[in-house]
């Protein structure tokens, strides 16, 4: 491996670059707080005009949808890749210290340590490690199994050297805090990758399975259907809204299974998917128009036009539909949108309004129009919402403020014992060892173990 390569891969794995990656997701994860979540393209080139560089730059970062957006998800697996190699790179050393033991250091290297004593008995070589040993149960350590035990014979005596430790696999607790984040980076990204929000569109009285995404054009099929029994908006005396509601049923398989009522705030959550309350408004089923002569007023004709259906104006080649419907057309009250059409002309069309039967905008080529009735439906707008990682990042979640419990309040502590046999007394050494300073309480720990083997000895 080369020095360049072998620096950027070590580079890669630090906690900079790491820092860096996370300090990215928050910048852009704080432009998607800021900038609306869940625009549909169409309303964007509405809002900001067809063409427009902001909305090109918009749909193409995907910060419309940022936590679905290629740039989310590619920057959640770096962070993974980051985290995975540096906790594979650092767990051998970790395994490798927790494994090493202190027996082999002799009584005068033990008493080198912050915390040691030494203490001399003469009650006999075998006594002395009896009661090292219950006093250690006693005060509920546990005798290491690597490194942990050595006895062999010297020149004027036999002597013991063990040890024992307490929180033994607290050295691991900041390798599942990884562990907890690499779940919760899982579950982003499978939230991402195969998780969605969309629109649906329901009127009043009928059943909808279409959810259109935010990201993309492909309609999504819900296994289920979704009937909008009733839908009611409360106003305030201004004119805004000051309850939204909807009452909706689930039908599977031609059979009712739910009823609930979604408001602001109260969403419907049925097999993963959640639906919350986002738009509300009206569709025309049916307009009444009457066709006079622009010039004399003369009346000619009145026509019943309904949705996505053309009519034939009697005794011509014209063609008349109904396009749009506007609750209040620029402050002028309910408006539709009709458009005529004629073999080899131009298409032509004029807004009518319900109020201002006589307004001067409604004329249609030689037509004047005026709209006698309008026959109007609500229908609600629902935001759909599923993320199939939510549970994998609850349980990160869970483990993430388990272990940092762990990480932060345990540490494993270690006491060496040395015993030699000196002929006329035996001298006992202790160190007392902790791989993170923890003062407080392995001092009091300590002193009171101390003061129980200086009583005995």
């Amino acid at each position: 491996m080369s020095v360049f390569v072998r620096k950027a891969y070590e580079w890669f794995i630090s906690l900079r670059c790491a820092i860096y990656i996370i300090i990215a997701i928050a910048t852009l994860a704080i432009v998607g707080t800021l900038l609306p979540q869940g625009m549909l393209e169409e309303v964007l080139r509405e809002e900001l005009g067809e063409g427009s560089l902001g909305v090109k730059l918009l749909v193409w970062l995907g910060l419309t949808d940022f936590y679905h957006s290629p740039m989310f998800q590619g920057l959640l697996v770096l962070l993974a890749v980051n985290m995975l190699l540096c906790t594979v790179e650092r767990f051998p050393k970790t395994v490798k210290r927790w494994s090493q033991g202190e027996t082999h250091l002799s009584g005068e290297e033990l008493m080198r340590f912050s915390h040691a004593r030494m203490y001399s008995s003469e009650r006999s070589y075998d006594e002395v490690v009896t009661a090292v040993e219950e006093i250690m149960r006693e005060k509920r350590w546990h005798r290491s199994r690597s490194g942990g035990s050595t006895e062999g014979g010297e020149a004027d005596g036999r002597s013991l050297r063990r040890s024992y430790v307490k929180h033994r696999y607290a050295p691991f607790a900041v390798y599942v805090v990884h562990l907890s984040i690499l779940v919760i980076l899982l579950g982003g990204i499978v939230g991402s990758l195969w998780g969605f929000k969309g629109m649906m569109t329901i009127i009043e009285g009928e059943t909808a399975t279409l959810v259109r995404p935010i990201r993309g054009t492909r309609a999504i099929v819900l296994p289920f259907e979704v009937r909008c029994d009733d839908f009611e908006a409360q106003f305030y005396p201004d004119g805004s809204p000051r309850e939204v509601a909807s009452q909706v049923s689930i039908v599977e398989h031609g059979r009712e299974v739910r009823r609930a009522i979604i408001r602001v705030n109260h969403p419907l959550t049925h097999r993963g998917l959640r639906f919350s309350q986002a738009t509300y408004g009206s569709v025309v089923n049916r307009a009444v128009v009457a066709l006079s002569d622009a010039d004399t007023g003369t009346p000619l004709y009145e026509l019943t036009l309904v949705p996505d259906r053309e009519e034939v104006i009697p005794g011509t080649a014209k063609m008349i539909q109904l396009l749009d419907y506007q609750d209040n057309l620029g402050g002028f009250g309910p408006a539709v949108a009709i458009g005529m059409v004629e073999d080899g002309q131009e298409p032509e069309g004029a807004w009518a309004l319900l109020r201002f039967p006589h307004f001067h905008g409604s004329q249609l080529g030689p037509y004047r129009v005026m709209l006698r009735d309008v026959s109007l439906s609500s229908y609600t707008g629902l935001q759909v919402v599923y993320d199939p990682g939510r549970w994998i990042v609850v349980s990160g979640l869970v483990f993430l403020t388990c272990s940092v419990l762990l990480t932060f309040y345990t540490a494993m502590r270690k006491v060496v014992v040395v015993v030699e046999d000196g002929g006329r007394e035996r001298r006992i050494y202790l160190a007392g060892i902790t791989r993170r300073s923890v003062p407080l309480s392995f001092q009091a720990e300590w002193e009171g173990l101390c003061k129980r083997l200086g009583k005995v000895l």
